[in-house]
């Protein structure tokens, strides 16, 4: 009797360690391949395809998203769309069950320095409008949350952290998962990681078909050798980061003028456009319609979208 029992005993530990073997596989074989493609060091486009390593997390507001870890070890955050409730509509003979797939316009948010991507998607509400209006939307993850916009700010500044390089290869992971349209990629951000996305989109012109800022202004020389569009948004009364520049306390530096923008970048890249949106009694913050009469988001997105790129070298309206 005792031999019966301790041999059933034996059978369902078996049994438990086969299928928790089952069940922790896939995650064995994911870090195998995500060391592996470290240890290539791949840095093509076709390598990011390949070495992204997708790790499922929460995000702000109670949707979904997935932290992608690239080959560099750095992560960005990749919205996920919600599934909208109800019953399937019953299809036709012949009728597709889903519609043919098409490419989709990609949005790279980067946040602001000390906030992460949960802020930005609180304040900015991006994660319901990318759903709304149909666009890929995917979180810049800066280092030690904050970006290399130049002169400005934090340890990645300070650091010579490769920012522009980093969002690239957002771009390329984003685009190696999903369909997207490479004419209408667009990078924004908040305060220091809106002076991000205006140094990406001079310094990759090829990638980026505009860039939007909510207060932050250009840190560099816009050297791209095709012009580039601007959508750029400031708050009168801010003084974090000051509209017509001056010495900025958060950032310990003095800040460019906003204003002069438009006829910066004309002087440094002929035929460039800067759509720039003043906001009387705004501080430093994400504009909304209840606290400000303007949604930010609605406003960049309405501006930014109407550019894409048909071909390297060539700017048309969506």
């Amino acid at each position: 009797m005792n031999g019966n029992r301790a041999s059933a005993f034996a059978l369902c530990g078996l049994l438990v360690l086969a299928l928790l073997g089952l069940l922790t596989a896939p995650v064995h074989e994911a870090g195998a391949a995500g060391r592996a493609a470290r240890a290539t060091g791949g840095a093509s486009t076709a390598g990011v395809a390949r070495e992204a390593r997708l790790v499922r997390v929460a995000v702000a507001g109670g949707g979904a998203g997935a932290t992608v870890t690239l080959p560099s070890g750095r992560v960005y955050v990749e919205h996920q769309p919600r599934a909208r409730p109800g019953a399937r509509p019953r299809l036709r003979p012949g009728q597709r069950r889903t519609p043919p797939p098409v490419r989709r316009p990609l949005v790279v948010a980067l946040h602001g320095r000390w906030n992460d991507p949960a802020a930005l998607a609180a304040s900015s509400g991006l994660d319901a409008y990318a759903d709304a209006h149909g666009f890929l939307l995917a979180y810049g993850v800066g280092v030690s949350w904050s970006w290399n916009a130049g002169s400005c700010c934090g340890l990645a500044a300070a650091s010579g952290v490769d920012d522009v390089a980093y969002l690239a290869d957002v771009v390329a992971a984003v685009a190696s998962r999903h369909l997207v349209d490479r004419r209408r990629v667009y990078v924004l951000g908040f305060s220091n990681g809106g002076m991000m996305a205006e140094r990406a989109a001079c310094e990759r012109p090829e990638v980026f078909a505009a860039a939007g800022s909510v207060a932050g202004p250009l840190l560099v020389d816009c050297a791209s050798p095709l012009p580039v569009r601007f959508v750029h948004l400031h708050g009168l009364d801010d003084t974090t980061v000051p509209y017509l520049g001056g010495y900025s306390a958060s950032a310990g530096q003095e800040l460019p003028s906003s204003a002069a923008l438009p006829q910066l970048l004309a002087g440094q890249v002929p035929g460039s456009v800067v759509e720039l949106v003043t906001i009387v009694g705004m501080s430093h913050h994400w504009p909304t319609r209840r606290d400000d009469g303007i949604d930010g988001t609605a406003t960049l997105w309405a501006l930014l979208s109407r550019w894409s790129r048909e071909q390297p070298g060539a700017f048309q309206t969506a």
